[in-house]
C-alpha cells in the first residue's frame, strides 16, 4: 500500500512551503473559513443580464443565444455561449499546456499566474467546511447526502445553512470562494435539507416530509460563472408524499427522482422544476435496500438469499414494466453481503462495489460494472474483480467506501484498509475500464488514516464518513472525523 496521506501531505507541504496557506494533507490543520453568508472572494460582479442564467417563465434558466450574453469582467475568464446546450461556458485561466497543468487567478490583478503541474502532488489541495456537528447528526444524515457538486460549485448542507464553494480553480494556492445559498424557505419555514442532489446543472435541496405529508424542495440553477456574487434558491412543495424512507437521485434533463420506501410499499416520483410532479407517482411493492439511476431507469436492488437482485424501474411518467435485470452472486461459498456503493456515469454506466463474505463478516470488496449505458436491460457479463481482500473479517458497515466516475473509462473507489485495526481507515484506488470493458485496479493511491485520538485524548468511536464527487477530471473526497470536515482535491489522471 502507498504511504499514508499524512506522509504524502508532508512531502506536498515541503513542495509548497512558500505557500503554507494551502495544506495538502488529508489531515491538515483547520483553516480559517469565511462565516456563512460571506462572499470569500473578490471577483467581478455578475453581468447585468445574468450570464444566461436568469429565471425563465417555467422556472428554469434563460438559454443564451450569443456570446454577448456570457460576459465576464474578469480577465481570467474566457466566456462563450454553447449553442448546443444554450448554456454559458466560463473557462477559468484556459491554456494549451495540457489538462494536468493549471494557472491560478490572481484576484488583485485579474490575471492568470503561477503555472502548476497537478501531477507533482498526489493531493492537489485541501480546504475545510465549517461544521459544528458530524454529518450523521445533521438532517441529511451522511456525507453522501449532505454534499453535491455541479461545476463550478460544491454545495454543502451544514447545520442550518447551505454553502456553495467555488471549485473552478484547482490550483493549490487558490482557496475556494464561499457563498451562502439564500432563499431556502417554504412559506415562513426554512427548508432544512435531508438530501442535496446535483442533477446536471441544477442542484436540489430536499426538505423534510411534513406532518401533512407535503414535501418542500428547494433548487438552484448553478451559475456557470466562477465569480458569481450570489446564489439564490427557489422552492416549491409536493403536496402529498408517501411517508417513509426517502432516497433522492438525479434524473435526466436536470430533474429529480424520489424513491420512498414505506414498509412493503414503494413510490417513485419524478420532480421537475417547471411542473412539480411529472405525471402521477409510480406505485410499487417491495423495499429497495439500495438504489441508483441508469439513464431513464431507477436501479432497485436488494440482497435476497445471498445474492444482490437487481431490477430496473422506468422513471415516471413512463408506465413501462419493471425489468428483472439479473443478480450479482458471490463465489466459492461466499455471498453478497448487504453493503453496497454505486457510481453512476453521465452515460448511464453503473459501477457497483459490494462486500462479499460469510456469516463471519466481509472477506473482500468486489467491483462489477452493472450497466455500460442507460439503455442496457441486463447486468453485464463482465467478470467482477476484487478491490481489496481482508485477512480477518472487519465490521461490515465500514467496509465499502464511496465510488465515483471521473470519466467513462476511469473511476475512483474507496474501501476499508485491510490492516487497520481500528477499522476506520479508508484507501482509494483508481479503476480503469479498457476498450473491451474489463476492469483493472491500481494500487491504493490515497489513504485516510484512522483518528488516533480526539481533542480530549480519547480515541474516536465513529468511523470516517466520506463521499467522492467529480468534475472536470478531478475527484473531490469529502471526509469527516467528528465535526472536522475536509475536502481533498485529487487528480487521478495526473498522478
Amino acid at each position: 500500500m502507498n504511504a499514508k496521506l499524512a506522509a504524502i501531505a508532508g512531502a506536498a507541504a515541503m513542495a509548497l512551503a512558500a505557500a503554507a496557506a494551502c495544506s495538502l494533507s488529508l489531515d491538515p490543520p483547520l483553516e480559517a473559513a469565511p462565516s456563512p453568508g460571506a462572499d470569500a472572494g473578490d471577483g467581478a460582479a455578475a453581468p447585468a443580464d445574468g450570464g444566461g442564467d436568469a429565471g425563465a417563465s417555467d422556472g428554469g434558466p434563460i438559454k443564451c443565444t450569443s456570446d454577448l450574453q456570457c460576459r465576464s469582467d474578469n480577465a481570467c475568464v474566457a466566456s462563450r455561449c454553447d449553442l448546443t446546450t444554450g448554456r454559458c461556458v466560463f473557462d477559468l485561466c484556459p491554456h494549451d499546456a495540457g489538462a494536468c497543468v493549471v494557472d491560478r487567478c490572481d484576484l488583485e490583478t485579474n490575471s492568470c499566474i503561477d503555472r502548476f503541474d497537478l501531477s507533482t502532488e498526489p493531493v492537489v489541495k485541501t480546504f475545510k467546511i465549517p461544521t459544528s456537528k458530524p454529518f450523521a447528526q445533521l438532517r441529511c444524515g451522511s456525507a453522501s447526502r449532505c454534499v453535491a457538486l455541479s461545476h463550478p460549485y460544491l454545495f454543502a448542507s451544514i447545520d442550518d445553512a447551505v454553502l456553495a464553494y467555488g471549485i473552478a480553480d484547482p490550483h493549490p494556492l487558490t482557496p475556494p470562494r464561499v457563498l451562502a445559498v439564500d432563499g431556502l424557505r417554504s412559506g415562513s419555514k426554512p427548508v432544512r435539507p435531508t438530501a442535496v442532489v446535483a442533477s446536471g446543472t441544477r442542484v436540489y435541496f430536499v426538505g423534510e416530509i411534513q406532518p401533512d405529508l407535503s414535501l418542500p424542495v428547494g433548487w438552484v440553477d448553478v451559475p456557470p460563472d466562477p465569480f458569481a456574487t450570489s446564489i439564490s434558491a427557489r422552492t416549491f412543495v409536493l403536496p402529498s408524499v408517501l411517508g417513509g424512507t426517502l432516497s433522492a437521485l438525479p434524473a435526466p434533463g436536470g430533474d429529480l427522482v424520489l424513491v420512498v420506501n414505506a414498509g412493503a410499499n414503494r413510490q417513485t416520483y419524478r420532480v421537475s422544476v417547471g411542473s412539480g410532479i411529472v405525471g402521477a407517482p409510480r406505485n410499487g411493492s417491495g423495499n429497495a435496500r439500495s438504489v441508483a439511476v441508469s439513464g431513464a431507469r431507477v436501479v432497485l436492488a436488494d440482497v435476497v438469499r445471498d445474492a444482490l437482485v437487481v431490477s430496473l424501474e422506468p422513471i415516471p411518467p413512463s408506465t413501462g414494466a419493471v425489468i428483472d435485470a439479473g443478480s450479482v452472486v458471490g463465489d466459492g461459498g461466499a455471498a453478497i453481503l448487504p453493503a453496497q456503493s454505486y457510481a453512476t456515469g453521465d452515460d448511464g454506466q453503473v459501477l457497483l462495489a459490494t462486500a462479499v463474505g460469510d456469516d463471519a463478516g466481509a472477506q473482500r470488496v468486489r467491483l462489477a460494472r452493472l450497466f455500460t449505458r442507460g439503455s442496457d436491460t441486463k447486468i453485464q457479463g463482465d467478470p467482477p474483480i476484487d478491490l481489496v481482500s481482508y485477512p480477518s473479517p472487519p465490521i461490515l458497515a465500514r467496509v465499502v467506501g464511496p465510488a465515483v466516475w471521473v470519466s467513462s473509462d476511469l473511476a475512483v473507489v474507496a474501501a476499508l484498509v485491510p490492516d487497520d485495526t481500528s477499522q476506520t481507515a479508508l484507501a482509494a484506488s483508481v479503476v480503469h475500464v479498457d476498450a473491451e470493458g474489463a476492469l483493472t485496479v491500481d494500487p491504493p493511491r490515497w489513504t485516510l488514516d484512522p483518528l488516533a485520538a480526539g481533542p480530549d485524548g480519547g480515541a474516536s468511536a465513529t468511523p470516517t464518513a466520506s463521499t467522492l464527487l467529480s468534475a472536470q477530471g478531478l475527484a473531490y473526497w469529502v471526509w469527516q472525523r467528528g465535526v472536522d470536515t475536509t475536502v481533498s482535491v485529487l487528480a487521478p489522471r495526473c498522478n
